[in-house]
């Protein structure tokens, strides 16, 4: 989720073009509360917001939110100008940069009637004529296209106004620069002091409306800096770098095996390429290091299998690992990849079973972690294969005895002590450590092949009493094919697996083992249970509390667990709401859920709250007529207030005729015209496009309501809802004169 492809952009893209509107009110309140913060130019913390390092194919989640609200901006300024400027002026003092970033690429589209508040904003701080980050482009370029694309339009007052502005303007920096720049003038070099903002931002303006004497300026300019090198004027000189790859890749399929062999023996390829790389254009390096060699021996592999498993064989004894891991990846396909031209794929076949196990023998000493992570993928995901003893044997060994975890350290947030990190950071180290590959290699030739139960006995069992708890955690995956063999022995290992640290239990895999065995095994799994739901640790608490709340709404069991978690702490409380949201919508646990929601939904604590925003997803719940009671309630709720956003959608949403919902809709509409009247009138929050969307919905059940006698009185409610929008002035009364109005 925090890596976007090009795949996920197109379709956010094409959702937010949909949706301007809900994109700005939906992330703009976060991505100023994260990035208002004071902070120079090279501020770490704002990096990752800025176009500083992003690759052409892969986008960050924090820069892609900043796209997708640029991309917001720019629709709404080209469709609904005076939405976008009502949104904007709440952020006026904004202090985060990639705010003002995001203003000024939005304000760029504004149509040429709306060219003033373009110009008024850029005037209203200087500071805004270097908006941009300066890595990929001049810093001076986001202003650079507001003012081409608004100074032809804007006032003439305006325009002198931004005239003058550019040309008397004074970096903060130019006293600095220009201590620094006197002094080597005198030994012949020249730097300039002054200038650049004005060498960019006067040929911007409107040519037709400049005055001579700007005109004249910008000839010396040019003149001025007609042989400073682009690089200049990029923030700390030549900016490179980009996507890395591997100076092999552009002739990746040419090389030989002859070729082949000479680079992994070569002694002159470096471990890393320490930033000694080729620019090729403006997002790709090339370098030279094992590390990009082998990402090409990978993919090259993952086209040829058997052709590298053989070369595999003529490497030396003592090759790098890394290449020895890289060729086990390329063996993992069982059908042709991405990287097999349409043109090879029906010709394409996987490598031999016989020249894998000939690779494995021939570096069966390779126990460094990459080759052993990569040997255990390999098996897990031909699993069906049929593996030698040897194989198999060597699996074992690296559950029981491969190094990797030690005992109290992790692999994946290294810096934090194992004893006390979370359920989440304890399972990330699960897949990212050899033991814990391995035990998932094992459950996968064990949901294949029963049989394999004694080959791989001696393995589990190490894997169960293993001293880091992430392998443990680990192990259930293991263990959970073993129910279908032996489910007694199973349960054993599992209790095994838990007993010393109560987070292994409150793990993901572990949901799916109470599931199979909680009835059957109540004795043995009841008591791991009943401590979770106790423990210290807030994460197991609340896993606890959920394996407690379920299994009294599915067997009766835990009533006083379940009790005393009811009125609990507050990873309890969650966990009890958490089962009852999910289950609400099962009629068999319904009326259960709806009493305990009831109380749930104005607890003191707005995190126990927060767990029912999702439940109406379901959109059953607002129509079904069992849940008319409870769903008045909740409108009325603390939770309602807290985030509409669900149930308003969930409303928006309902396809047909709106009249047997008509209640819900005038009682969500009294709440924002008391309750929340203030709320809509914040444009920094959801809420006034919530009221936009009630108001839409209130328009369309008045419409509907017209088309039968019978429904006149929901009719006159609708209009009675407007007359209380208006009173109370609710988000923006000119949307719903409009409404009415068409």
């Amino acid at each position: 989720m925090e890596r976007w492809y090009d795949q996920d952009l197109e379709a956010l893209h094409g959702a937010v073009k949909k949706y301007p509107a809900q994109t700005w009110d939906l992330l703009m309140p976060h991505v100023e509360r994260l990035t208002g913060i004071q902070a120079d130019d090279y501020d770490p913390r704002l990096q990752k917001w800025r176009d500083a390092w992003f690759s052409r194919h892969e986008t960050d989640i924090a820069r892609g939110a900043v796209e997708l609200l640029i991309l917001a901006g720019q629709v709404l300024a080209a469709e609904q100008p005076d939405e976008l400027i009502a949104r904007v002026i709440p952020l006026g003092k904004s202090i985060s940069p990639v705010v003002q970033e995001i203003i000024i690429a939005a304000y760029a589209h504004l149509p040429a009637d709306h060219a003033d508040a373009g110009i008024s904003w850029l005037l209203d701080d200087p500071a805004r004529f270097r908006l941009g980050s300066g890595y990929r482009e001049p810093e001076w370029m986001p202003a650079v296209r507001l003012i081409k694309a608004l100074s032809p339009h804007c006032s003439e007052k305006l325009f002198r106004r931004l005239e003058d502005a550019i040309i008397d303007y004074h970096a903060p920096e130019e006293r600095r620069d220009a201590k620094h720049y006197l002094r080597g003038w005198r030994d012949g070099y020249f730097g300039h002091y002054w200038g650049k903002t004005q060498y960019f931002l006067l040929p911007a303006l409107d040519a037709e409306r400049i005055q001579p004497g700007t005109a004249a300026l910008i000839g010396v300019l040019e003149r001025k800096f007609e042989n400073y090198p682009k690089e200049r004027f990029l923030r700390g000189g030549r900016v490179s770098g980009g996507e890395v790859g591997s100076k092999l890749d552009p002739n990746l399929e040419k090389i030989s095996d002859r070729a082949w062999l000479k680079i992994v023996t070569s002694e002159k390829v470096a471990e890393s390429h320490n930033y000694n790389w080729i620019q090729v254009d403006s997002d790709h390096v090339l370098a030279t290091s094992i590390r990009q060699f082998v990402s090409s021996l990978a993919r090259i592999t993952k086209r040829y299998p058997e052709r590298f498993g053989q070369l595999a064989l003529r490497f030396p004894d003592n090759v790098h690992p890394a290449y020895v891991s890289a060729v086990l990846d390329g063996f993992r396909k069982k059908q042709p990849g991405t990287e097999v031209p349409e043109s090879e794929k029906d010709s394409w076949r996987p490598a031999r079973v016989e020249t894998i196990e000939a690779v494995l023998e021939k570096y069966k000493a390779g126990d460094d972690r990459e080759t052993a992570i990569s040997f255990c993928w390999l098996i897990a995901e031909k699993a069906d294969e049929n593996w030698s003893d040897k194989t198999i044997a060597r699996l074992v060994h690296y559950a029981r005895n491969h190094p990797d975890l030690e005992t109290g350290k992790l692999n994946i947030h290294c810096d934090k002590n194992c004893d006390e990190v979370s359920v989440e950071v304890l399972f990330q180290n699960t897949i990212n450590c050899v033991r814990g590959v391995a035990a998932g290699a094992i459950g996968q030739l064990l949901w294949e092949r029963k049989e394999r139960l004694e080959q791989v006995r001696t393995g589990i069992e190490a894997l169960v009493s293993d001293p880091h708890p992430a392998v443990r955690m680990a192990a259930i995956e293991a263990i959970e094919p073993v129910l279908n063999i032996d489910r007694d022995l199973a349960v054993h290992w599992f209790c095994e697996a838990c007993k010393d640290d109560l987070r292994v239990a409150a793990s993901p895999r572990a949901l799916n083992f109470f599931n199979y065995t909680v009835s059957s095994h109540i004795d043995k799994i009841g008591p791991i249970i009943q401590q979770m739901a106790f423990s210290s640790f807030e994460d197991v608490a609340k896993e606890g509390a959920e394996q407690v709340t379920a299994r009294w709404l599915f067997h009766g069991f835990f009533e006083k667990e379940f009790s005393m978690c009811r009125q609990g702490t507050l990873p309890q409380r969650k966990g009890v709401t958490s089962v009852a949201a999910q289950l609400l919508h099962d009629k068999k646990y319904s009326r259960q859920c709806q009493d305990l929601l009831l109380q749930f939904m104005n607890d003191p604590e707005k995190e126990v709250r927060g767990e029912l925003r999702g439940m109406f997803r379901n959109k059953d719940l607002i129509t079904d007529p069992e849940y008319a009671a409870f769903v008045k309630d909740y409108i009325k709720s603390q939770a309602f207030a807290d985030d509409p956003y669900y149930f308003v959608w969930s409303l928006k949403d309902l396809a047909g005729s709106l009249i047997s919902v008509a209640d819900a809709i005038f009682a969500v509409c009294k709440v924002f015209s008391t309750t929340l009247q203030e709320k809509t009138r914040d444009i920094g929050s959801r809420y006034p496009h919530m009221a936009s969307e009630m108001s839409s919905i209130l328009l369309r059940l008045y419409e509907q309501a017209q088309e039968g006698v019978q429904n006149s009185k929901i009719a006159d409610r609708c209009l009675d809802i407007w007359d209380l929008f208006f009173e109370n002035r609710v988000g923006r009364t000119m949307e719903l004169t409009k409404a009415i109005e068409q």
